[in-house]
């Protein structure tokens, strides 16, 4: 039976190869888009989950309510993990894991400026999976001054010689031993280290201050502990330990957290499994920033709505044939067959089809992934032998399509009369399809809902791009291994400033765009109880000029008034905060973590400036003047030289360091990396918005060829009758302006309520315009219209005298 079902299959799609390469190309693109997605998808979702503990591994979160102002932080301080393994039998083991923004590597006086420099206990290779392929796992970080190396930094730095036992020097003229080499660290990891040494090394792995919050605490939790129920048990933490030394920094006297709590206060510690890691975009200062999980919906969702804009077409095809498969289904019905063995006539029909179109849709997956792994930044594969499931998963998605694409089709076919078909009563039966117009309507509402989305991706990114910083982030180069300069750091800048073409220059500890600092202040004369949390930069006197922040109120740093180095600056929204009507002159204090109070004292007043992304709300902050060492050298440029200043720049940076490269990025770039997942988001949504219509529109090909060529006999007594063209076309033309009319109606609310949800991401967000939808429904109507007109106008010039000859 099965050669008989493949003999008249290949027969049938032999028979007309149009049909077939309709099919297979619709199928094979539907399938290959979503394969991509699912690959991307699989990816996002398989975060950390390689470690054999993952489900019993969190990490410390930090949540605090200060004077209504919310806060969450994924640091902690270096006794929690300690004190809470020790205090909380729940726990199993706790470790700590920190991060050196830039750390200088030296070998054999070569040096290398390291991004990606982690310390970490002896027991994190214990809690974690990161096999070593040389040194022991187990000792490795025991002693203090050891690293490991990944097999990538080990072939950087030492070549194919054996870096067991070999020393490198750090920036602070520590000498390391390495003692352990690990394999490639996998991507979907939240720990993206290249070097990973012993925090025992430091001596901030001893330090028992609960007030410095500098590091990732993570703990694993024993077999059956729930960290629900864990986590109200860390209130007691807060009276043993957090308050003692709350109150000796700060002039706070409260008797317990309870009382504290009463104050409309609150400081409590919270657990986040590791496997929700990279979803999470909430909490601040973590080392690794993760992706929002509204994107694996989103593009799931895509995935689906190409499988089923695929199906879809299959079945608009595979009805529209009916008046080529009729006469077939009336004599064999005739001769006896049952419908069940039509169905499964059809049903195998399908299911080969649907396997052609899955073996085209691997070969050109296959093809794309390159360019699609270098568009997203992944290294995705399908990895046919390292899953088990692969094989098995596609030979039933190839079986679940073949099926249900075929589904409709195959009952719909074999429900033919006999008697009316051999009588050739069916040819108007046509008109009574009802299914194939609403299969057209859902298709295009997808098709108009992903248009729709990638226009307001597309706005949301433009109005970011647009919208006035509160600082001029144009052409200002940022030098990031100034630190290696010590003490000639401030002489570079002063050297810079006469390099022509460069504007002005300034020395920091943070940039727009790359991070800042916390801290809890108090208004001198304000009550005890009163804490006011801030954003806190650091910067030179040149700082505010040369980002062009603007100073409303009062003044900027001047090295003519020696008390600056107690003055601070306050943003618009710090004022609002704390209350003020003549900021200027007010006094905060702060501890200085010696038993005393730091007196700052506001000398001006400046814009708000989006210092961070678009995610995150303008938060009260402050600019502190500091004048020693700086991590960043700022630099203000003119642009209308660029290559030639950039080079002078570069010349001088040789003079104060031979031999060792510039390091440098543009803050407007830093700034587009702020946006990197919408960024991808929106061109992925484009991409597979186009895919999306072109797939639907070789369905629409399909049918509107099959359409019109079987109204050509009614089409030639129409012309007969003196029916111009144009009133064919506006006949034939009618019904798909009605379909996609009623697939704007459908779309319209439901992508509206999606982005709106999507745009609730961000804190500063474009508006949701009309036009947009307008658009997107015009122009799926118009790919639509010149489809079916491009058959219809064949069909149309068609001499009447050949039309009435037809069947």
């Amino acid at each position: 039976m099965l050669k008989n079902f493949f003999l008249i299959t290949l027969r049938n799609t032999l028979r007309d190869k149009t049909y077939l390469v309709l099919n297979v190309m619709g199928l094979s693109l539907g399938i290959a888009g979503s394969i991509l997605i699912l690959l991307y998808v699989r990816h996002e979702i398989s975060y950390d989950r390689f470690h054999e503990k993952s489900g019993r591994i969190y990490r410390i979160i930090g949540y605090a309510r200060i004077e209504g102002k919310e806060l969450s932080a994924a640091i902690t301080a270096p006794p929690q993990a300690g004190a809470f393994k020790e205090d909380y039998p729940e726990i199993e083991d706790a470790t700590r894991y920190y991060h050196i923004e830039d750390q200088k590597v030296t070998y054999e006086n070569i040096s290398y400026h390291e991004k990606n420099f982690y310390y970490a206990d002896p027991n994190f290779l214990e809690i974690f999976n990161y096999p070593l392929e040389k040194g022991d796992p187990k000792t490795a970080l025991d002693k203090p001054f050891s690293v490991i190396l990944t097999a990538g930094m080990s072939e950087k730095i030492f070549g194919n010689a054996d870096p067991i036992g070999k020393n490198i020097i750090l920036s602070n003229d520590k000498v390391y031993e390495v003692t352990g080499v690990a394999k490639k660290v996998p991507v979907n990891t939240h720990f993206k280290f290249d070097y990973l040494a012993s925090f025992n090394s430091l001596d901030i792995s001893r330090d028992d201050s609960w007030m410095s919050q500098m590091l990732e605490t993570f703990i694993l939790l024993r077999e059956g502990e729930s960290y629900k129920k864990l986590e109200p048990k860390f209130e007691a933490a807060m009276d043993k330990y957090v308050l003692p030394q709350l109150e000796k920094f700060m002039p706070l006297k409260v008797n317990s957290y309870k009382e504290f709590e009463a104050m409309g206060n609150i400081f409590r510690f919270l657990l986040e499994p590791l496997e929700k890691l990279h979803f999470n975009v909430t909490y601040l200062m973590g080392y690794d920033h993760g992706t929002s999980k509204i994107y694996v919906y989103f593009f799931s969702i895509v995935a689906i709505f190409l499988l089923f804009i695929a199906c879809i077409n299959f079945m608009n095809l595979s009805t529209a044939k009916f008046s080529y498969r009729c006469k077939e289904v009336g004599i064999k019905k005739v001769v006896g067959s049952s419908r069940a063995l039509l169905v499964r006539q059809f049903l195998f029909e399908s299911v080969i089809i649907t396997l052609v179109a899955m073996v085209v849709s691997l070969t050109l997956v296959e093809l794309v992934l390159p360019s699609f792994n270098m568009f997203t930044g992944k290294d995705l594969s399908i990895g046919y032998m390292e899953h088990w499931y692969i094989i098995p998963s596609l030979v039933l998605i190839t079986l679940s399509i073949g099926f249900f694409a075929g589904l409709y089709p195959a009952f719909y076919l074999s429900s033919f009369r006999p008697a009316e078909i051999l009588k050739s009563k069916f040819a108007g039966a046509s008109g009574k399809i009802n299914l194939r117009p609403v299969l057209v309507v859902i298709q295009f509402s997808i098709t108009i809902m992903l248009l729709i989305g990638t226009l307001i991706v597309s706005s949301q990114l433009k109005f970011i791009r647009n919208k006035n910083l509160g600082f001029n982030k144009e052409n200002i180069l940022v030098v990031k291994n100034t630190v290696d300069l010590g003490d000639r750091a401030e002489t570079f800048r002063q050297q810079v400033l006469k390099v022509p073409g460069v504007m002005n220059a300034s020395r920091s500890w943070t940039f727009p765009g790359e991070g800042y600092y916390g801290s809890t202040y108090q208004l001198q004369g304000d009550s005890l109880l009163k804490m006011y949390q801030f954003e806190l930069i650091h910067g030179d006197y040149d700082f505010v000029p040369t980002l062009g922040i603007k100073i409303t109120r009062g003044r900027n740093f001047s090295r003519e008034f020696s008390t600056d180095d107690h003055a601070i600056l306050i943003n618009e929204n710090a004022v609002k905060f704390l209350g003020l009507a003549e900021p200027v002159g007010t006094k905060l204090t702060a501890p200085d973590f010696s038993g005393g109070q730091d007196v700052l004292e506001v000398i001006g007043v400046f814009d708000d400036v989006y210092y961070k992304s678009f995610h995150e709300k303008v938060e009260p902050m402050l600019i502190a003047l500091r004048t020693d060492v700086y991590p960043y050298t700022l630099i203000k440029v003119n642009g209308s030289d660029m290559m030639n200043t950039m080079d002078r720049i570069e010349k001088k940076w040789n003079e104060f360091m031979p031999g060792q490269a510039m390091e440098y990025v543009f803050i407007d770039e830093n700034f587009e990396n702020l946006y990197r997942a919408e960024t991808r988001a929106g061109r992925l949504f484009g991409i597979f918005s186009v895919l999306a219509i072109f797939v639907a529109c070789l369905g629409l090909l399909g049918l509107s060829t099959f359409t019109a060529e079987k109204r050509t006999k009614e089409i030639g007594i129409r012309k007969a009758h003196g029916a111009s063209i144009l009133v064919i076309l506006r006949l034939l033309s009618r019904e798909i302006i009605i379909l996609i009319s009623i697939s704007s109606v459908i779309a319209w609310p439901v992508v509206y309520y999606f982005m709106h949800r999507w745009l609730q991401n961000f804190a500063y967000q474009t508006h949701i315009n009309l036009w947009i939808f307008l658009f997107s429904s015009c122009l799926g109507l118009a790919i639509a219209i010149s489809v079916v007109v491009y058959q219809s106008f064949r069909v149309a010039r068609i001499n009447p005298v050949d039309a009435l000859k037809y069947e």
